[in-house]
């Protein structure tokens, strides 16, 4: 299992332009902004199938034996936030790398890799009577390969993107001037390209400095889709920690 890895271009680009900014670019128009890198100890379980000329399966993983955390590879998501008054904008950008060899009985051996991108935009709008609680609606893409091969048998290895819409609610509360706790839940997919989609979340974050946080918590992402064969009904679920830059 590798969590520790080094950043992606991406990310460390972004950190290096938060920490790169003027305290003072904040106020320029009241906007407010946040980036916030994660390493995610995600489990996987669900049912893979890549379709195609030969498609094949991966055994039953509702035991939570196959792809388990000692098979994580790359697990990390990047987190982005503007705000002003009331609104606010997300993206969130997700990496997912899993590879597994495991046996179908006695004789069949199958290895399994799976990985992905998941990239999110989203609004928020901050309600007035209920100023912890914020309504959600955006849109997941996903960008999944699966390649599972089987020996004695066939070879297959598939890509699919798809997006879905989704709807949900984020509840925050803080307890004191460095404590604070923000839970989300939201569902998607309503049959667009994915049968169904949830991504459930709650964090604690702990203020450093005013422009620094220090974060943990807990998610569960899930999505259901299937086309043509290929079968990706997936929940990935597992902690996360994770260091938030407002600017």
């Amino acid at each position: 299992m590798r969590l520790l890895m080094p950043l992606p271009p991406a990310v460390a680009a972004a950190l290096s332009l938060a920490l790169s900014l003027p305290p003072g670019i904040a106020h320029a128009e009241d906007w407010q902004f946040e980036i916030t890198p994660y390493i995610w100890g995600a489990t996987i379980s669900g049912d893979l199938a890549t379709g195609g000329d030969t498609p094949v399966s991966a055994p039953d993983v509702g035991d939570g034996s196959f792809f388990a955390l000692e098979n994580l590879q790359a697990a990390y998501f990047l987190a982005f936030e503007a705000g002003r008054d009331r609104w606010r904008v997300l993206v969130d950008t997700l990496h997912l790398d899993y590879a597994d060899d495991v046996r179908d009985g006695r004789l069949l051996e199958i290895s399994a890799e799976l990985e992905g991108y998941m990239f999110e935009g989203a609004a928020a709008y901050r309600l007035e009577s209920h100023p912890d609680w914020e309504l959600l609606g955006g849109a997941r893409y996903f960008s999944i390969r699966t390649s599972l091969d089987s020996n004695p048998g066939p070879e297959s290895s598939v890509r699919k993107d798809w997006a879905d819409p989704f709807l949900g609610v984020r509840y925050t509360h803080r307890f004191s001037d460095h404590w604070r706790v923000r839970a989300r839940a939201d569902v998607g997919g309503f049959g667009v390209n994915a049968d169904s989609m949830a991504n459930l979340a709650i964090e604690a974050d702990y203020s450093l400095t005013d422009s620094l946080k220090l974060r943990a918590g807990y998610r569960y992402l899930t999505a259901d889709f299937e086309r043509d064969g290929f079968i990706f009904d997936v929940a990935f679920t597992g902690p996360a920690v994770g260091l938030s830059f407002q600017f």
